[in-house]
Formats: structure tokens, sequence, C-alpha cells
């Protein structure tokens, strides 16, 4: 339809929100607006609209009081001008969604599994997904006034006709049960109030569309209906009025091949949000140093992918810069959405990550924690899942503990105490049961918050699902799991109050900001994420589907903003974008088109240089001296820790020194204040843990004399049923699967290690001690002795009185005695030497060469050996003395030491030290540590 709207083209630097108030105040007489309905796209533009309006009726000299205008969103134009047809309640769409999937349930089995050909009684919310998704592409049908059978009329799709006859219906099914209880379905009520084309006895004479570039099917299909009184506001010069339709819609032919209007200097790459937060701060400083103090509203900082908000806040928080989210930060954050979540994944899954996640809340940590006193139970509870890797939610009920034993008596407590407070909501047959029993749950849960007014605005949307469902159809019983769904997805939809900050910088969603009078724009996520982001290909509406019925498509989407990003860059003093290589999740992201542009040399220097590995332009001086804003505290930043002057050296172990050779400084947050670092998620044995299997298995295994025998098979025997022994005992049967397979691997390092010991033992050689602890004083030069403790997996003799000491080595390679020295002759593993050291200086004086080695359990079966040092007594000494200079380095506290080399993953203690990923230590073996355990 031609609507024959009269289009005004307004220049690119004046806000359209001006030209709408001028052309107001110069065509309506006494300034009485009572006849004009004004169209903006959100209510932001409205208060903005309706600010500007105030201030030019000042400015133009206007006397006496302003009656306004109706100021409207395009949900609320229609029922500004049209008449209802069916006067029955407009369903909420949470309420619409109940009597949808109650149709669905009473679908025959032919039209069911055409629509959900993969349906899953059991599983409740994912019938609710697809239902919500059936719904949706009805809803967007109903905009332009069409049933789902009459689809195929309008466009060819080849063998769909019997999968629109079905989902028309469920159509028809829904709508009669809303009709029967009372309710119509909003849209397509709104599309018959349009076609009937009565207007409301006040409709307004004039319709002025401002900053409306694309009002949607349905209110698009009205502004038309209306066109003899439309006129519509377009942010661009005369020149460009070709380029819009009748309805002040880009036309995508002719925006989406332009190229980027942003400067590429005024591009910023980073890698991840936290870096682009960071970059936001260079930015506002950079405006205050060119250009002087300035007020919060002429800078806005514009967010392409909403998600990026928390790190930008709270990097200012931390600088001291006064930013604020203009839309509040959605109740999902809540420590209410969290206890909900928390109880649906424990429903689902009944796992331990479930409780964990859980016991991260603090009303149930401090519920559960109650007559205990001293016991972290999320940390006892980690340690528990590290330990006992694989460990269940019966293990931990039935008190199994893992490798290292350690009393987890409370956090059982924990268990049983929570099992009794979620039984109720566990035992809930009918909606109304799990109603009253979530509602009991939750005021236990926030029984001390009751007072709290933000409490109450998380619990309101909440209490809402509850009595939609309450009155859902009688026979319509919700699972707690879907229950406890549709109150999240309430919380998620919900935003609180935002925060009062005075003169704080706004941050602002993608399509608000062309409807503020910006002096001056930061971008932030300039990539496909977000509002930027490719949408989904639908199977019922595709976009080529789309493109021929008149809706939204990918190519109208993409002129959309293609046309906001020039208003933005033609009107803004200063706009830069902000591209980030990464999203919140760490995944990579591709820069946007707005950026990149639709083709052409430039557009192609533009993808090579977001490929480029170059570091970021060098900060400007921290955020200081915004307008409004407090000078940044001392201690504005987490600082990487700083170890004491000086460490008290009395008694050291022989790994001790290796640990200090790779890092001084996790050296002493490790050794010395004992932090720890527990993956509750993990799934299989961490090197360490591997490692400690192995060597318990052949501590035990030297201890039996079967150690003695020269028959291979006797020995692998041994082995094997030791090792399902011990994983049975730490890992449960059956254990997890990750760990099965970790079992079977050492397995087959062990029966190749049983013809090795095999022929070792037909050679001469004789277990005499194993894991035995060894003693010393360790003289150092200029100080006082320390006592040097070793323990050593191994001690060989020969028949011929030959000593030989051996070391466990379950790496991944093999691991051979010369690689602890480097080729220039530099040590970077002592345990060898300090093993001998141990040796020589015990009650019985041994004599003669000590032979030291390793036993490589690699995982190349045939690389397994044994292999002794080739060193000299002379190199001995050396490495002995390099233990007296390590001694003397932490009695000086010269922690500015290490060989950390590129290649180990990044751990919390790393984080703390502030270490990056090129600088990590890559030889780890699977004891723990580079040469040694």
């Amino acid at each position: 339809m031609e609507s024959g709207c009269q289009k005004l083209m307004v220049d690119w630097k004046q806000p359209s929100a001006f030209a709408a108030a001028h052309w107001l105040l110069e065509h309506i007489e006494n300034h009485d607006f009572r006849s004009v309905a004004v169209l903006v796209p959100g209510r932001r533009a409205r208060r903005v609209f309706q600010r500007v309006l105030l201030e030019q009726h000042r400015v133009l000299g206007g006397r006496g009081a302003v009656i306004a205008p109706r100021v409207v969103t395009p949900a609320g134009l229609i029922e500004t001008f049209f008449t209802r047809v069916d006067h029955r309640e407009i369903a909420s769409p949470m309420t619409a969604m109940l009597y949808w999937l109650d149709a669905f349930r009473h679908l025959r089995s032919t039209e069911s599994s055409v629509l959900d050909p993969q349906q899953t009684a059991e599983q409740e919310r994912q019938m609710y997904a697809r239902v919500r998704s059936l719904r949706g592409v009805c809803d967007e049908l109903d905009e332009l006034g069409l049933v789902p059978s009459s689809v195929p009329q309008h466009v060819e799709i080849p063998g769909t006709l019997h999968r629109w006859s079905a989902l028309d219906v469920l159509r028809s099914a829904a709508h009669e049960r809303m009709r029967d209880a009372g309710y119509v379905e909003s849209t397509s009520e709104r599309r018959k109030m349009i076609d009937q084309g009565d207007l409301v006895a006040d409709a307004p004479e004039h319709l002025l569309v401002v900053g409306v570039s694309d009002p949607g099917v349905l209110a698009g299909t009205a502004i038309s209906h209306l066109a003899d009184r439309t006129r519509i506001m377009i942010d661009a010069p005369e020149s460009e009025a070709e380029s819009f339709d009748d309805l002040g819609r880009p036309i995508p032919g002719s925006w989406n091949r332009r190229p980027s209007p942003i400067p590429f200097s005024d591009m910023r790459l980073v890698d991840r949000p936290v870096d682009a937060a960071e970059q936001v701060l260079d930015e506002l400083t950079a405006l205050h140093v060119e250009h002087g103090p300035f007020e919060p509203g002429d800078v806005v900082v514009g967010l392409c992918d909403e998600t990026f908000s928390v790190a930008i806040e709270r990097a200012a928080r931390r600088s001291g810069a006064r930013l604020r989210a203009a839309v509040g930060p959605s109740l999902s954050q809540t420590e209410v959405a969290g206890i909900l979540r928390g109880v649906q994944l424990f429903i689902r899954e009944g796992s331990v990550s479930a409780f964990g996640e859980l016991l991260r809340m603090p009303s149930i940590e401090r519920l559960l924690s109650e007559g205990v006193e001293g016991v972290d139970l999320l940390d006892l509870l980690d340690f528990w899942r590290a330990d006992r890797v694989g460990g269940t939610l019966d293990d931990l009920r039935a008190g199994n503990v893992g490798r290292r034993k350690r009393d987890i008596a409370p956090l059982v407590e924990a268990l049983r105490r929570f099992d009794k407070l979620i039984e109720p909501i566990l035992a809930s047959e009918r909606s109304a049961d799990a109603i009253e029993a979530l509602g009991v749950f939750l005021n236990r849960m926030t029984s001390e918050q009751q007072d709290d007014a933000r409490l109450t605005e998380t619990l309101s949307p909440i209490q809402a699902v509850f009595d939609v469902v309450r009155n859902a159809p009688d026979d319509l019983s919700l699972s707690v799991d879907l229950l406890i769904q549709l109150c999240s997805e309430a919380l998620a939809q919900t935003n609180q109050k935002p925060e009062e900050v005075d003169r704080a910088v706004d941050l602002l969603g993608w399509l608000e900001l062309r409807h503020d009078p910006v002096r001056d724009l930061i971008l932030v996520a300039v990539n496909e994420s977000g509002e930027l982001a490719s949408r989904q290909s639908d199977g019922w509406l595709p976009d080529s589907v789309r493109e021929k019925l008149g809706l939204m498509s990918e190519s109208r989407r993409r002129a959309r903003d293609a046309h906001a990003m020039h208003v933005l860059c033609h009107r803004s003093r200063s706009l830069k974008a902000i591209v980030a290589r990464r999203n919140v999740d760490g995944d990579p992201i591709a820069p946007s088109r707005l950026f990149l542009g639709a083709d052409g040399e430039e557009s192609a220097r533009r993808v090579v240089a977001t490929m480029d590995d170059k570091e970021a332009r060098p900060r400007v001086e921290p955020a200081f001296s915004l307008a409004g804003t407090a000078v940044p505290v001392d201690d504005s930043a987490f600082e990487a820790a700083l170890p004491p002057e000086s460490l008290d050296v009395n008694k050291i172990s022989v790994t001790a020194f290796s640990a200090w050779m790779r890092s001084p400084l996790r050296y002493w947050l490790e050794r010395r204040e004992r932090l720890d670092f527990h993956d509750p998620d993990v799934l299989e044995l961490d090197p360490r843990a591997f490692g400690d299997l192995a060597h318990d298995v052949l501590h035990i295994f030297g201890l039996d004399p079967v150690a003695a025998s020269t028959d291979s098979d006797q020995i692998a025997e041994f082995l094997s049923d030791t090792l399902d022994q011990m994983v049975r005992q730490r890992y449960g049967a059956p254990c997890a699967p990750a760990i099965a397979v970790q079992q079977e691997t050492l397995r087959a390092r062990l029966n190749r290690f049983a013809s090795i010991h095999a022929a070792e033992v037909q050679r001469g050689w004789r277990i005499s001690e194993c894991e035995v602890e060894r003693t010393a004083m360790l003289e150092i030069p200029g100080g006082a002795p320390v006592e040097l403790v070793g323990r050593i997996d191994r001690i060989d003799v020969h028949e011929d009185g030959h000593i030989r000491v051996l070391d466990y080595k379950t790496s991944e390679k093999r691991v051979r005695p010369s690689q602890a020295r480097a080729k220039d002759g530099t040590w970077r593993d002592l345990q060898l030497p300090l093993y001998d050291y141990l040796l020589r200086h015990q009650e019985v004086e041994v004599h003669g060469a000590i032979e030291l080695g390793y036993i490589a359990l690699c995982r190349d079966v045939n690389d397994i050996g044994i292999e002794t040092a080739k060193w000299t007594p002379a190199d001995i000494q050396d490495g002995i003395h390099r233990a007296h200079e390590i001694v003397n380095e932490m009695r000086s506290g010269q922690f500015d030491g290490g060989t950390a080399k590129p290649g180990r993953t990044v751990d919390a203690i790393d984080r703390i030290l502030r270490v990056g990923v090129l600088d990590l230590d890559g030889g780890d073996d699977e004891d723990g540590e580079d040469f040694g355990s």
C-alpha cells in the first residue's frame, strides 16, 4: 500500500526531535498540541522530545503553558487512533502462552507430530520453547493479517502445506481457548482494529513520526491508514530523500553497499570486554584533555552489545569515573534469580555442580551453615569435588571421601538440610502445590531481607507469574521445572531502577543512540554480536520468505543500522568505535559490517587491520577530572600481591628448590602462604592426581614380595588389580567416564613397566625401600644450616652392593635426567643431586657412586624405561652449590627470578600474580612439577 505520508527531511546535524518541536511550534496555533500525536521509537526518545519541546518553546519566546501532545511508541499507536473490535481482555504474553501450551497438549497426534517431530513429553520446558516459537511465527503473520494456511498462497514454499495447515489448527485452538476464558490475542486484535478502520472519538488530527526508521509491520500498516494526517521526520538531508520508502524506512539497495562512515583512524581494536572498558576510560580522558571539562549529557557511551556493560561499569567504579547504564540492571542478576537458577539446575541434574551453585548464594550458604563454626562450606565442597573427581551427590550423602582424607561431615549435614528444604518442591504434583512450596522456600531464603525495597522489587514479577499460573486452564498443570523457568524469564525481562548517580555519563543501547543530542560518542563492541549480530535463520520464515511477505529481514535490518551509523557519524563532534576480538565468554567475534564497510579496497584494508596482532595504542593517563567525577582512591585497582622482604628458611623440601627456580613469587604463594586452587568443575584427573595415583599403585607394589618376581605377567596382574582397587576407593564404581579412560591409559603404562621391572630383577636389582623420607642438615656457607627433607620414590640395591635412586615420572613425554640442566650447565632441577646428598648424610655411610635416574612412565609406551644421569661428582657438587644460593636468595628476598616459558594454562594463582599466558612455564609433568614431585 502506498502510504502517501508527507516526508520531512532533517539535516544530518539536527536531531529529528528538534525539527519536530520546531514544526509543532510553527504550525499548531496557541501551542495547544492536544490534536497531535507524536510517534517516537521508545521511552527515552519520548523524554528527549518532551524536554526539547519545552526548551524550544522558551527559546522562541513562547508564553504560557504548553499543552503537551500525546507522545506514543509503536506499541501504543494503534490504541491511540483505532477502536477495539473484540472487547475481551487482551492477554498478557505469559497468559497467552499458557493457553497456547494447553492447545498444543490437546492437539491430535497428526498435528503435534508435524509441529514438533522430536517432542519429548517428559521435557515440558522443551515443549514450551517449541510452542513459544510457533506462537511467534503466528504473531508475525497476524501483523500481516494472514493465517498460517494462507502463507503458501502468497509465497511458494514446496512441500510445506501440511505444516502450515497444522500450525493453523494450533492457532485456531489457542485463540478459541483464550476467547472462552475472556481473553483475546494482542497482535491479531490490533490488526483487526486497523483493518476495520474505525477511529476513536478523540483521535488526533495530526501524527508526527519522529526518529522511527523502522516502525514494524503493525505500526507501519497503521501509519499507512493514517497517511492523510501523517508527517514523517527523516534523519537525512533532502539529497537522500529517494533512499527512503514512503514510511521513512531506509531502502536496503541504497544503504547496504555504502562504505563505512566511521573514519579508519577512529577505530580502536581491543582484545576482550575488560580491555574495551579500559579503552572507554581512555577515550573519556582524551576528550577531557582535548576539549576540557564536559557535562555528562554531552558524552554518551553506546553499547552495540549490552553484555559489555558489566565490564565497563566495573572499570568505572575502580577508576572513580561516573558511568551508569541508562537502563537498570536486569533482575536476572539478583540473588533471588540466582537461587531460582540453582534450584532448577538441582532439580534437572541433581548434580554436585548444582549444589555448588546454590552454596554460592549467600542466603543459602548462611542457612545451611547454621550451627557450624569456622567451616567454609563452599571451600570444603570445592576441595571434595576436586579430590573425588566425578563424585556424585549420592557419594557425598554417603560421606565418601577422596584420596586426601578430610572431614566432610559439615558438608554432608548441609546437603541433608538442603534436601529437607527442597523436598516439598520436588514432591509437588499440581501447579498450586508447586507455587505454595516455591513461595515458602523463597520466603525462607529471604527472611532476613523482608524489609528491603530491592527484594520487594525482585519478588513482584515472581508473584505476577504465580497469579497468571493460578488463573491458567484448570487442566493445565505445570511442572516445577517449567514454573521456575517462567519466574526466571519474568526476572530477566524486568530491570531494576537505575542507580542514582549524579552527573553520570550514560551507557545507552544501540537502538536508543540516535535520539540523544549527543556531542561526543564512544561506541563499544562494534562487532557482529549483540544488536549488530546477524539473526539466526528461521525454519518457518527464512529470510527470503520474510522479504517477500514484507517482514523484517536481514537486508532491512542492516539498512536500518547503516542509516543509524551515518546519522551518528554526521551528528557527533567525535565518534570512536571500539572493536573487540572476543566476547564476554571469550569466544572470537568478527568486526561489524558497519565498521568494515560493504566491499572494495578500503573494506579489505580494514579487515586486514583487525587481524593485526599489534598491541592497542598506549593508555592515556587514567581517567581523571571528568565533570562531576571524584578523584580515584589510592587503592583503585587490584594490584599484584607483594612478597615479604625476606623468608625464614629453617626447613626445606627437595622439590621446593625447583619450585623457586620456576617462579619465586609462585613458590611464596603456594609453599609459604599455602594458597591452593581447586577446580570444582574438573571431570578428569589433573596431572598431579594422575601422578599420585600411579605413585601410590607403585608404592604398594614396591612393598609386596611380587616386586622380586621375574614374571612380567604376574607383576602386570598385581599392578592392574591394585589400580582397579584404588580407583574404586577414590573415585567410586563406576567412576567418571574420563577417569575410566585415564585408568586404562595408566594400565597400559603399568603393563609396559612390568616387563621392564622384571628384566631389572633378572639383572640383579631389587627394591630396597620405596616412598621413604630422608632428612639431613644442609650447610649454608655464610648462613645458618637448614634441614633438608625429601621423599624418595624408590631406592634399589644391586646384588653387587651398588645403590640406585629412581624417581617415577608420569609426564606426557619422556623426561630425562639431562633435562635437569640447561645446555650452558645451569641447573633447572636439583631433585637428584639433593637425593644424593641426603643418602650420603645418613648414619650408614655410603661409598662410591650412587646411580641417579628416572623411571619414565610416559604416554608413548615405547618410550617407557629407566634412564640414569651421566653426572660426575663435580656436577653433583655444583648442584649442591646452587641449592646454597637459592637458600640465600630466599633469605634475602630475591623474588625477581624464574625460568618462565610459554605453554601452560593460566590458573587462579597466575591471575593473582598478573602473569599472562605467554609468561607461563610449559614444562609441567603429571606429577605437578617440572622434574619432580
